[in-house]
């Protein structure tokens, strides 16, 4: 599974990320609710796991907007890549 791991927290990212890889994840990061948000849009991310407190857009702001946009997940026009593939 495609899982996104939006974090602030450093330590907690990477404890995350060891975790879902030891269970056979790939795993993709970003470091608040508005590069995830373009995460969304650029790769097949099937899974989120959102903090609520980030900088910049938190968690709960994220789920708005993901319920409120019209997302074309798996269409063309894709957003820059900004979230980080381990």
């Amino acid at each position: 599974m495609n899982i996104l791991i939006a974090e602030d927290n450093l330590a907690s990212r990477e404890l995350l990320r060891e975790i879902l890889e030891m269970w056979g994840h790939s795993v993709y990061e970003s470091q608040n609710g508005a590069e995830a948000l373009a995460c969304l849009e650029s790769s097949d991310v099937e899974l989120a796991l959102l903090d609520i407190q980030m900088p910049v857009m938190d968690g709960l702001e994220t789920i708005r907007r993901i319920r409120d946009s019209r997302f074309a997940f798996a269409d063309g026009d894709r957003a820059e890549r900004v979230c980080h593939e381990r």
